[in-house]
């Protein structure tokens, strides 16, 4: 399961690697994911971002692209367009918005991949997340606190 600072999580296969790319310069940005694998060609992209749009249909009409059906990301109601070996998945609450963006070139493998991360895809507050991250502590248990006297 990948946990996010932004306050998601999702299950991924095991045969893929999910890596943030950088949004320090992207102040509209909360997180920016790729997910690719050895194992065939393409990736899946995960972008949250900031947006003044009100509507996911405008999304999908400012992007040129005709959704095909109803989805859900997390609990938020979406679309999805489906063009050219790739998917497109959105989804738009309190102007935030939820992109994930399959890259089919193998369509089999990463539609197994996207399925689940979109039925695994959960909001998490950020009082779980840091609780979640806490859970990982690789510190030693042999550290030793030393006290330094100044007479």
């Amino acid at each position: 399961e990948y946990l996010d600072d932004a306050g998601f999580s999702f299950k991924y296969p095991i045969d893929v690697q999910v890596s943030k790319k950088d949004i320090a310069n992207d102040a509209t940005a909360y997180a920016n994911l790729e997910i690719s694998s050895s194992q065939a060609k393409g990736s899946i992209s995960i972008k949250v971002l900031d947006t003044e749009l009100k509507s996911i249909d405008d999304w999908f009409l400012e992007n040129k692209l005709t959704a095909t059906k109803e989805i859900k990301i997390g609990e938020i109601s979406g679309k999805e367009a489906n063009m050219n070996n790739k998917i497109t998945a959105a989804a738009l609450d309190q102007n935030i918005l939820f992109i994930i963006e399959v890259d089919a070139q193998s369509k089999n493998y990463w539609q197994s991949s996207y399925d689940t991360i979109l039925s695994s895809f959960s909001f998490v507050s950020q009082k779980e997340s840091t609780q979640s991250q806490e859970s990982f502590d690789y510190s030693s248990d042999d550290a030793v606190l030393q006290e330094e006297i100044i007479e």
